[in-house]
């Protein structure tokens, strides 16, 4: 697990933001994955930098992880929990199980950079990352969401956080971010589904991940009841929904599928490489971000 150029970028914003690291968990021991560059670019953009032997001190001390930078970001007890000690975590616990009580309530952030797809048993690991943040406390997530295949068990959307990190499980999310893996690409801020009524859904062809601070503004238990994709919920109740608006759109199911005819008809008369070429020009002019599902933000200033 290791925090990258665009993870210190979202520490460091959320510091700004008024998280406190006092007592910071994190869910395997985070190795600082970034270069001397990268790192002293993050501190002159938030205004933090002081010197270069600020910035090689981060890197070397404790052999490379991240206590060092938790502490200049305002942690007084760092602790690392993982399945093994193999990288040196404190706190050794299998988080397809569940924690024992005296890990509940316990850390002013859990910072989760890389591991809940990594775990199969997803709803424990998730429910274990939510209670072991105390009351005030905020949990930190950096993970996978888009073309990425093969790195772990899972990569996520962004309905599955806003279904589970909401008040019914005494926790709201103060921002979700999205990033495509580079230090030039744009940041944008995710919309919840349930609020646009539509899918927030992205193809793109670059590695993406999701940036999540959520607070904890409750200590009550959590994920007693499983949590429902907000359409199919919207559906159920007879509320506009995914689908009302796709039958919406096509005037009826009719008229759907009799475009679905047509152009199987005429694509059944073109040749394939004309098919292709529409294919490709069709792709290209596509929006990735959505605007109306992701708004540009400036990471510095967010």
């Amino acid at each position: 697990m290791g925090l990258d150029t665009n993870g210190i970028k979202f520490l460091l914003s959320s510091r700004k933001k008024g998280v406190s690291f006092e007592n910071t968990l994190m869910v395997g021991r985070q190795i600082l994955n970034l270069d001397f560059k990268e790192l002293k670019e993050n501190l002159q953009g938030f205004s933090l930098y002081k010197s270069d032997d600020q910035v090689e001190g981060f890197l070397t001390a404790s052999r490379g992880y991240g206590e060092e930078f938790l502490r200049f970001l305002g942690a007084q007890k760092i602790d690392s929990l993982d399945y093994s000690d193999y990288e040196g975590a404190n706190l050794l616990q299998d988080m397809n199980l569940g924690i024992p009580d005296d890990l509940k309530g316990k850390f002013s952030t859990v910072l989760e950079s890389g591991s809940l797809e990594h775990i199969f048993n997803f709803p424990t690991a998730m429910a274990n990352c939510m209670e072991m943040v105390a009351e005030g406390g905020h949990l930190l997530i950096i993970t996978p969401v888009n073309n990425i295949m093969g790195h772990g068990f899972y990569q996520f959307s962004p309905e599955v956080f806003y279904r589970v990190l909401n008040e019914a499980n005494g926790f709201i999310i103060e921002q979700m971010l999205i990033f495509e893996y580079s230090p030039e690409e744009k940041w944008y801020q995710v919309e919840d589904p349930k609020k646009v009524r539509c899918r927030v859904e992205l193809m793109n062809s670059s590695a993406t991940y999701l940036c999540v601070r959520a607070r904890r503004l409750k200590n009550i238990p959590v994920l007693q009841k499983s949590p429902y994709q907000s359409d199919y919920e919207d559906a159920w109740e007879g509320r506009e929904n995914y689908y009302s608006k796709i039958a919406r759109d096509n005037d009826s199911v009719q008229s759907g599928y009799s475009i679905s005819n047509s152009r199987k008809f005429i694509k059944s008369l073109l040749p394939e490489f004309i098919i292709n070429i529409y294919r490709a020009y069709k792709l290209a002019g596509k929006v990735k971000f959505n605007p109306e599902f992701y708004r540009e933000i400036d990471i510095w200033n967010a």
